[in-house]
């Protein structure tokens, strides 16, 4: 990351609300990381923020009613004098503003963020979507809290999928602390102390959140359950008609408007059963609090919410406008006190893994960092394509360098990288590379190609323009620790971007990939143990016997057999045969460099702005073999499982072993995946097709443990296999 990176934000109103304290404690936390972060705001309610470092700079503009067209040049003359590096607009009330101030000040990337969602009649029509069509022309990025949000925009086809990045909220827990009294908080609020309370929370009260649903839910709660209470934080010009809504049914009172509230933790402890009835919702904060505070929730299913709520375990579910459903589901809990503590814990729990604010700070310092990193990349090949028209304009008989690889993209796989002295002792050297060969070979590309990440890489195999100049891409897969002590700080320095193709489960999980781990053990059973290994081999006279391996000393060529026979195994054969290795080998030296990267290592490759992390699937298995379910879950449920552990979108596959088909490559397009990798060697070249991108091993350009530079141009060039034919 960048030191004095700086960022401004643009909101329309700062004030109490969902969207605006979340970009402030954003923003406070991303300062705490060397970020430079300026809040600009059109409107602001200071008196009702929470405390805000002096390190976090408020500006305010005054908005005029209509179009204010001054309002434009006032937001350029401020990001022309602060020298941004980063603007990200809010919401569609600072869009236009936002983008045209910061093309005229020059501002290297613009990103716009969407936080709910407005009805179809306006998203779609002629006229919005001519003018998203004009503005996200001149964006980098567009950010949405929530999936949903982020695929109604794609079907607007406003920018590429790439480009939209879903960011779901996340939560301080140091804020919301259980060991709060309950008694304390009504008293200091002001709500009864013998009632049960039902609340909700919302910033500003509009129809979208339909209280009125609420009010009516109660009403008939309230013939079965007489000690119950309802505590409404919000405020509006519509509270007024909620109050004559309440009094009409007879309950007013036994509703309290709290109106306007900072201390949201001790609203919140004050409470037992939180309620959402919103029409809809992007990614609510509010629901996330009341679950960190270990409250059940009911929730209408809408918009974000059931990528929060998982209906029976960490809250409960109903349909928008019907109040008949909610009051039954709010009825389950006050009869069942065990599953409303269930359904409580289970809330905090799922904050804790999936929704804590570290992961949405790690992700949009991530996003900050990779946008930043791409423009710096776009700004200097439109300058040398410039200043090679300038050239050739000025003499038409002057030239640019002649290429001396041919245009097409050239991607090179490896899976460890490691120092020369420790090459020879690695237990399979055809998957590493000495770091000092690597070095040679990435500065050698560098000098004949250009470096293209993830995002380029999509939207040129989508556009006319293909692979039309020489380009290369590094890739590492399964995500060995090696990686990031040998092969990052390189990259990082040189600034060339990298994918990391990780097995979910292994990593997850912090256990070796099962056939790491049978190489190992039967490396070491092998060489270090006669008699153990002549046991072993009678023990699996089924394998031994049927390949033709009883008396071999060909330890490779069994291992390759060997992993065909498990790879068509159920995964508890596949265990047992591994646990039973592992006693084995008891007492024996088993070979320690197959270390896979942690999560946290991921992450600071990842704020690097330099790394793509993709799946290798789920258990690494030949995905030709399997049965659809079993195809799914590799490919579609490890997509998942990275995403929701390192909060970020993982859009790029590398098939497990090369094996892939036609039913791989239909699935993978199908759940989101933009690239997928095999392992046929060779280069791509236009018409390449998205899901069987060839590559080619780190190493493959000298074909030697000393880089070669004559050698590595054959290669590239693709003589050497007219050479060998």
């Amino acid at each position: 990351m960048k030191d004095n990176f700086r960022i401004a934000h643009v909101l329309n109103y700062l004030g109490i609300g969902g969207l605006e304290l979340g970009v402030l404690r954003q923003s406070i936390l991303l300062s705490k990381q060397g970020f430079e972060v300026t809040i600009i705001c059109f409107k602001c309610h200071e008196d009702f923020l929470p405390a805000i470092p002096d390190n976090i700079k408020i500006v305010k503009l005054d908005r005029r009613a209509g179009f204010d067209c001054r309002l434009i040049f006032r937001l350029r003359s401020i990001l022309k004098k602060q020298d941004y590096h980063i603007l990200h607009s809010h919401n569609w009330g600072t869009f236009l503003y936002s983008v045209l101030a910061a093309k005229l000040a020059g501002v290297p990337v613009v990103i716009h963020g969407e936080h709910g969602r407005e009805s179809e009649e306006i998203l779609f029509s002629k006229k919005r979507v001519l003018m998203n069509k004009m503005l996200f022309a001149l964006c980098d990025r567009m950010t949405t809290v929530s999936k949903d949000i982020a695929e109604d925009w794609k079907k607007q086809n406003v920018l590429s999928p790439w480009r939209i990045a879903a960011i779901e909220n996340g939560i301080d827990l140091s804020s919301f602390r259980l060991d709060v009294s309950k008694t304390e908080c009504r008293m200091t609020i002001g709500l009864p102390m013998d009632k049960i309370i039902i609340g909700t929370v919302v910033g500003l009260i509009r129809p979208v959140k339909d209280l009125k649903t609420l009010i009516l839910a109660f009403h008939s709660l309230m013939r079965q359950h007489p000690h119950l209470h309802l505590a409404m934080v919000g405020y509006g010009d519509d509270i007024e008609s909620l109050q004559l809504f309440a009094a009409k049914l007879g309950v007013k009172e036994h509703v309290t408007f709290l109106g306007k509230r900072k201390d949201i933790q001790c609203v919140l402890q004050a409470m037992d059963i939180y309620v959402n009835s919103s029409l809809y919702e992007g990614m609510s904060n509010t629901l996330l609090e009341a679950m960190a505070m270990a409250k059940p929730v009911v929730a209408t299913r809408v918009g974000g919410t059931p990528y929060i709520i998982e209906d029976g375990w960490n809250g409960l579910l109903v349909p928008c406008k019907s109040p008949e459903k909610l009051a039954h589901a709010i009825d389950l809990l006050l009869n069942d006190e065990k599953l409303a503590a269930q359904l409580g814990a289970n809330g905090r729990q799922a904050i804790e893994s999936r929704h804590n604010v570290r992961q949405t700070i790690y992700a949009y310092a991530h996003l900050y960092s990779s946008s930043y990193s791409h423009s710096l990349k776009k700004e200097s090949l439109l300058k040398a394509k410039a200043k090679n028209v300038a050239l050739q304009a000025v003499c038409p008989f002057v030239h640019s360098r002649k290429q001396r690889i041919k245009p097409g993209l050239h991607v090179l796989t490896s899976h460890q990288v490691v120092p020369f002295d420790r090459w020879f002792q690695v237990l399979q050297p055809s998957q590493a590379i000495p770091r000092e060969t690597f070095e040679r070979e990435v500065l050698f590309l560098l000098e004949n190609a250009r470096p293209i990440g993830a995002e380029e890489m999509a939207d040129r195999l989508g556009s006319r323009y293909g692979f039309d100049e020489p380009l290369f891409s590094i890739t590492f897969d399964d995500g060995y620790k090696d990686v990031v002590d040998y092969a990052f700080p390189f990259l990082r320095d040189q600034r060339v971007p990298f994918f990391i193709f990780l097995v979910a489960k292994p990593f997850i999980e912090r256990q070796g990939i099962w056939c790491n781990d049978v190489f190992k053990y039967v490396h070491a059973l092998f060489h270090q143990d006669a008699e153990g290994w002549m046991d072993f081999s009678k023990s699996y006279e089924w394998f031994f016997s049927k390949n033709g391996y009883a008396h071999s000393l060909d330890i490779n060529g069994l291992l390759k057999q060997l992993f065909r026979d498990l790879n068509l195994k159920d995964a508890d054969f596949r265990d047992r045969v591994v646990d039973d290795l592992r006693r084995r080998t008891n007492g024996l030296i088993i070979s320690d460099d197959m270390k896979l990267a942690t999560p946290e290592e991921m992450q600071i490759m990842l704020n690097s702005g330099l790394l793509t992390v993709g799946s290798h699937s789920m258990q690494h298995l030949y995905l030709d073999c399997l049965q659809p379910k079993e195809l799914e879950y590799e490919v579609v449920n490890s997509k998942d499982l990275i995403e929701e552990t390192l909060n970020i979108q993982v859009t790029s596959l590398a098939y497990p072993w090369g094996r892939f088909n036609d039913a791989c490559q239909e699935l993978s397009k199908r759940v989101g995946y933009h690239v997928a990798f095999t392992t046929i060697e060779g280069s791509n070249h236009e018409n390449a097709n998205p899901y069987a991108l060839k590559r080619k091993d780190a190493g493959y350009l000298t074909q030697d443990l000393v880089f070669s530079r004559p050698k590595a141009l054959i290669e590239m060039n693709g003589l050497a296999d007219i050479l060998h034919r």
